[in-house]
């Protein structure tokens, strides 16, 4: 009811507001938009789109462009900030890796040559970036890397020395001859108590025998002997004038095979037993029976300064290589980290200034001025209202 009742008010808001709009709308300064697009090389990098756009929204490379341009001189007067907040905007196409700079200036040619120095600046800004980036870490690599090259120089030849000078092979040689050797001597004592305990048996029981034992002649063999030993006798009274009776022996003895060979072997034992202990002497004068050994003891420390030697050298050589791998991708870092940025399409200066928007501005003055109508209709109907209720 109160709409109805103050129509002619909600009219003549509605127009107010659209006249309002429309003299906003036509009292804006005439703009002309240049715009370049840049292409991002890397846009797959982590916050390729904020590193771009804080690279091309930078307040010094704002500053750099307006002296060249001349816009920070009277009666433009631009300052860095100002010329950031309301000049330039920054937009990502969408769907594309490209970025377009556009600045809107007053004078076409202007905000062309703005626009074109910008990107150039930004360009040349980021690809210093990544030349500077790459070459501090290469340099710090660099440095890193001679250190370590020098260590692992020191460790290689101090390993090398100590190989030459320990002749490890010589020296394991020498403790294993030295460990065979005490098993030859524990099977040389083995032998020497065996052959002792042969040599008394057989000396205990040689003592049981007879060297020579009688013997049976034949029947024919006496008469045989007797004629002999009479030729003889006769040869020897004829000789000497009496008889000898030692000048045929008419005995017959049979030396015992048995005491023959008991002698034999006691003599073979006698001169195996003398090199045996022989060779036992000179075991224990080389100290092979003793409980430790020199040479299995320095072999141990050898051993061990050897191991500590090329553990050293290992880790040199695994911090070297790892030094030259990161020396090498760091050559490469920038092209991977950073985002590169190439000018494709260089900025023109505009034909025809920026709409003005006077139809949006009278539009939204309209609805404007109608809703203040509105507010101010119901308002005064409700005024009116808790008045005729406080009279009656």
């Amino acid at each position: 009811r109160s709409l109805l009742l103050h129509w002619k008010l909600l009219l003549t808001t509605a127009f107010a507001g659209l006249l309002i709009g429309a003299t906003i709308a036509s009292l804006r300064p005439t703009l002309y938009e240049a715009s370049s697009t840049i292409l991002l090389g890397n846009a797959t990098a982590p916050g390729s789109g904020p590193t771009s756009r804080a690279l091309l929204a930078n307040h010094s490379l704002a500053a750099r462009m307006l002296t060249e341009v001349g816009l920070d001189q009277p009666p433009a007067s631009w300052t860095p900030h100002r010329f950031v907040a309301e000049a330039l905007q920054i937009e990502e196409v969408a769907g594309t890796a490209l970025v377009r700079v556009k600045v809107r200036l007053p004078d076409p040619v202007k905000a062309a040559e703005a626009a074109r120095v910008l990107s150039r600046e930004a360009v040349d800004l980021n690809r210093q970036i990544a030349a500077e980036q790459s070459s501090a870490a290469g340099v710090e690599l660099s440095r890193h890397l001679s250190e370590s090259s020098k260590r692992l120089e020191t460790a290689e030849q101090a390993l090398l020395a100590y190989r030459n000078e320990a002749q490890m092979d010589v020296l394991r040689t020498d403790a294993d001859a030295k460990l065979e050797e005490r098993g030859t001597l524990l099977k040389l004592m083995i032998d020497i108590a065996t052959e002792k305990a042969r040599l008394a048996a057989a000396e205990q029981e040689i003592q049981k025998q007879d060297r020579v034992l009688p013997a049976a002649r034949a029947v024919r063999s006496e008469d045989a002997l007797r004629r002999a030993a009479k030729g003889a006798q006769s040869e020897q009274s004829t000789v000497s004038g009496m008889p000898d009776p030692d000048a045929l022996d008419l005995s017959q003895p049979l030396i015992n095979p048995v005491y023959q060979t008991l002698a034999y072997q006691i003599s073979t034992s006698r001169t195996l037993l003398a090199g045996l202990e022989r060779q036992r002497s000179e075991l224990a004068a080389r100290k092979v029976g003793d409980k430790q050994f020199s040479e299995l003891n320095e072999l141990n420390r050898r051993e061990l300064q050897l191991a500590r030697l090329e553990g050293s050298y290992n880790l040199a050589k695994s911090v070297h290589d790892d030094l030259s791998l990161r020396f090498e991708q760091s050559r490469h870092a920038s092209v991977i980290t950073m985002v590169q940025l190439q000018l494709v399409d260089q900025a023109v200066p505009p034909d025809r200034p920026l709409s003005k928007k006077r139809v949006q501005s009278a539009a939204l003055g309209l609805v404007a001025g109608l809703l203040a109508g509105i507010a101010i209709a119901t308002a005064w109907g409700m005024i009116r209202g808790s008045s005729r209720s406080a009279v009656a």
